[in-house]
C-alpha cells in the first residue's frame, strides 16, 4: 500500500517505515501545505495525518484535502483526547482517529479496516502479519517465525 504521512515527528515516521515496510511505501512531509500538494499530485491508498503541524493544523489540512475532492481514507494521529477536536475532524472528513501513544498492531488494523472499506484489495492473510527483518509475528494466531522457521 502507498501511504502519505503528514507528520512532523521524524522518529514516528521512521518507526512507521520500519514496522510497515513489508506492506507499505511511505512518503512523508512535515508540512501541511506540502502534504496537500503531494496528495493532489500523486495517488495514495491512505493518508496518516497529525493535527499538530508547524504550518497548518491537521483540521485545516483535512478540510483542504476534502475540498480538493480527495476521497482516500484519512487516519488522524494525535495525542489530543478531547472529544470536541475529534468531532471537528470527523466533520471535516477524517475517517478514523488514533490517539498517541498507540501500538503498531492497532495502527495496522485500523489502516487495513479503512482500506477494506475503500475497496482496496487487501490479502486477509497478510493483514495481521507484523514483519521486522527476518522476524514475522502473526497477530491472530500468535505464531512467530524467524527466517521462515517457527519459534
Amino acid at each position: 500500500m502507498k501511504l502519505l504521512c503528514i507528520e512532523d515527528n521524524t522518529e514516528l515516521i521512521e518507526s512507521l517505515r520500519y514496522f510497515l515496510e513489508a506492506d507499505s511505501k511511505i512518503e512523508s512531509t512535515s508540512s501541511g501545505k506540502q502534504g496537500v500538494a503531494m496528495a493532489t499530485k500523486k495517488q495514495y491508498d491512505a493518508i496518516i495525518l497529525d493535527i499538530g503541524l508547524p504550518d497548518l493544523s491537521g483540521l485545516d489540512v483535512c478540510k483542504l484535502l476534502r475540498q480538493a475532492d480527495i476521497q482516500i481514507p484519512i487516519l488522524i494521529l494525535s495525542a489530543v483526547r478531547d472529544s470536541g477536536t475529534k468531532v471537528a475532524l470527523f466533520e471535516a472528513g477524517a475517517d478514523d482517529y488514533l490517539t498517541k501513544p498507540f501500538t503498531v498492531s492497532e495502527l495496522r488494523a485500523r489502516l487495513f479496516a479503512l482500506l477494506r472499506r475503500s475497496n482496496f484489495d487487501t490479502d486477509k492473510q497478510n493483514i495481521y502479519l507484523l514483519k521486522v527483518g527476518n522476524l514475522t509475528l502473526d497477530l491472530l494466531s500468535g505464531r512467530v517465525e524467524r527466517s521462515g522457521k517457527l519459534l
